[in-house]
């Protein structure tokens, strides 16, 4: 009888010895996230790269128009001529052919260099309308919002 509770005692040890160790293992292997430079103090809404996929750019919700050329460590502003009354609030951003397209409260914007510079890409249907979304259609250009 003895025994039975030794074995018990000693199976009862290793099982919680096993489970804090898994627990400590699981706890070390979640991802540590770092904040990065340049993009703070707002809401990022949509995230998205150039075609050639060097560039990364985040829209955000007041704050205008983000892009990383190095992965993502350091963020510069990138929505020169993007701003107006409501162009700072980016919701929606794709690139389309050599263009980066920008859905905004205020309606839409595009840039041909990368975002280096904006322009109003508006028709009458979607000018001072807020767009949400944006897809391209397959590999002719065009775009739907």
């Amino acid at each position: 009888m003895k025994n039975k509770i030794s074995k018990l005692f000693t199976g009862s040890l290793l099982f919680l010895f096993f489970l804090s160790l898994s627990l400590l293992v699981i706890n070390q292997a979640r991802a540590q996230w770092t904040p990065t430079s340049g993009v703070s103090g707002g809401n990022i809404w949509c995230m998205t790269t150039n075609t050639a996929g060097n560039t990364l750019f985040a829209g955000t919700f007041g704050y205008g128009i983000f892009k990383s050329a190095d992965n993502g460590v350091s963020w510069t502003p990138a929505d020169s001529g993007i701003k107006g009354t409501y162009g700072t609030y980016i919701l929606s951003l794709i690139p389309s052919g050599s263009n980066i397209i920008a859905g905004t409260v205020g309606g839409i914007f595009y840039s041909s260099n990368n975002g280096v510079s904006w322009n109003v890409a508006d028709t009458i249907l979607v000018k001072n309308k807020a767009v949400y979304a944006l897809s391209t259609l397959g590999t002719t250009g065009n775009v739907i919002a």
